[in-house]
């Protein structure tokens, strides 16, 4: 009789064990970490939206992360010639929200106020769109030709492979054909 009870003891420990074991979570899984596009931009704003900084009409560049978190770009690099990839610099504290968009304004104005501000301005008649990570390896980067008064370019679905002409801009906003 002691034998048995000693092993159902050791049994029901054992049980109580592994339960206690299965019941404990280890941490959640980490988020996805995402990419971040160049996803849409506008070289030639005349009435589209206003620079709420500077309260005029100058072109702008819009940044989209298709990841489940924030990512933080500050010491990334914005650029209009892929020859200079340290053009302007992100600063400190600039991110972009989880599934969320980012507008950049392109006047030369190199500030950050509501938004960040480059040091450069973007070609109507055509150049480079580049960004870059702070050891300065290529995160995304686009060649375009002439561009329309009012009207952006930009990735179909927000993201994709598949540039598009938009007659109807969507800066900050999921684009739209």
């Amino acid at each position: 009789m002691k034998k048995l009870s000693v092993l159902a003891v050791l049994l029901i420990v054992g049980i109580v064990a592994m339960t206690a074991c299965q019941k404990e979570e280890g941490p959640p899984p980490p988020a996805q970490e995402g990419h971040i596009y160049i996803n849409e931009f506008m070289a030639s704003n005349d009435t589209t939206i206003a620079d709420p900084d500077f309260n005029d009409f100058a072109d702008w560049i819009e940044l989209y992360n298709d990841g489940d978190s924030a990512i933080d770009i500050s010491g990334y690099y914005l650029t209009d010639d892929l020859g200079e990839p340290t053009k302007w610099q992100v600063p400190e504290g600039v991110t972009v929200p989880a599934h969320g968009f980012l507008l950049i304004w392109a006047d030369d104005n190199d500030t950050l106020g509501q938004a960040p501000h480059t040091n450069f301005k973007l070609s109507a008649g055509g150049e480079q769109v580049g960004l870059f990570a702070p050891d300065t390896t290529v995160v995304d980067s686009i060649t375009y030709g002439e561009q329309q008064t009012d009207v952006s370019y930009g990735r179909y679905p927000d993201g994709s492979d598949n540039w598009i002409t938009m007659t109807h801009p969507t800066p900050g906003q999921p684009n739209q054909e």
